[in-house]
């Protein structure tokens, strides 16, 4: 299942714990205030990705459940449930189809 939706202009910022590579410790970042929020299922858990409105990406989150991802949401943007909409399964290229709905 994937998931997005589009933020307002100009969000608050939000300090992340960030890792440059594997031998170094986490420190904090203010990441640049996306546009566009994807929530993605994966193998390895349920990823929030955030992307400017040009699709450059700029960072992500790990989460247990969609539920949590969507309450991440919330709490970091202000995105409330229903904001969501989802990618019909049959799309094959799921980050052009979310630009496409954007425009």
């Amino acid at each position: 299942m994937t998931l997005y939706c589009l933020l307002p202009k100009n969000l608050k910022k939000t300090g992340h714990y960030v890792i440059d590579s594997p031998d170094q410790s986490a420190h904090e970042e203010i990441l640049s205030s996306p546009r566009i929020l994807i929530i993605e299922e994966k193998h390895d858990g349920i990823f929030i990705n955030r992307y400017m409105e040009n699709g450059s990406w700029v960072g992500d989150t790990w989460h247990k459940t969609i539920e949590e991802a969507k309450h991440q949401a919330e709490f970091e943007f202000g995105v409330k449930t229903d904001a969501w909409e989802e990618v019909p399964i049959e799309v094959t290229d799921k980050f052009k189809y979310i630009f496409e709905q954007i425009k």
